[in-house]
């Protein structure tokens, strides 16, 4: 069913540049992007796919970048329609590229000797694009994969299958994550047709793309990133 966006929605996200929808993703097609992810983080990580999906956010984060790649299953969910439909509502635009994901998983529970790694890696709250390697980025989601929170004034999606969406002005908050202990999301980025590929010291992943052939200054578009239509 394609998401439409009222009058009030589109107010409230125009003056805060965040909103959440709930109930965006059925169960089993969480269950299937779940199990999806923890096949790929096991090829790439080289650990069983029980430990890897348990791996903290400072062992696991170099590997969690452009899922998609490994994927049919996680691209089509990138993808889709329903988020497809849901950007365009907002943003007025029939055509764009996916960007990027990236998994974002719980910190450790345990405090004796623990560094959080998310407030080391993000120490403060920046918009999306200056956390980034990608120069362009028009719109991101956050999907909640797995996990609930209560707290009434979250960033981040509170349920499994709701989903956050920011505009690219919005000063994303990463480094909060080191209170998450329990969930588990998915951040998908959106491009404009003229995004590019720069060095970002901000990103920790700012080195993937060049793994795969990509140079600095290089336009996503002329790279193989999906362009989505609606």
């Amino acid at each position: 069913m394609k998401i439409i966006a009222d009058s009030e929605q589109i107010r409230y996200f125009k003056e805060h540049h965040i909103i959440q929808f709930d109930d965006v993703i059925s169960s089993a097609r969480l269950e299937e992007v779940n199990n999806e992810i923890d096949i790929v983080l096991s090829k790439r990580t080289g650990a069983r796919k029980e430990q890897a999906k348990k791996l903290p956010p400072a062992e696991v984060y170099p590997y969690t970048r452009d899922l998609w790649r490994d994927s049919d299953v996680i691209k089509k969910f990138d993808c889709q329609n329903r988020f497809a439909d849901l950007v365009s509502s907002f943003f007025n635009t029939q055509k764009f590229l996916l960007g990027s994901d990236q998994l974002l998983v719980p910190e450790s529970a345990s405090s004796i000797g623990y560094q959080p790694y998310y407030p080391q890696a993000f120490p403060e709250p920046k918009p999306l694009e200056e956390q980034s390697s990608i120069q362009g980025i028009h719109s991101a989601l956050i999907v909640c994969l797995k996990g609930e929170s209560d707290a009434s004034d979250a960033v981040f999606p509170t349920h499994p299958g709701s989903v956050v969406m920011i505009g690219p002005d919005y000063l994303l908050p990463l480094g909060e994550l080191e209170h998450n202990h329990t969930q588990r999301f998915l951040l998908i980025s959106y491009v404009r047709h003229d995004a590019l590929y720069l060095y970002r010291k901000e990103d920790p992943n700012t080195h993937y793309l060049k793994g795969l052939g990509y140079v600095f200054g290089d336009k996503l578009m002329q790279k193989g990133h999906p362009l989505i239509r609606i």
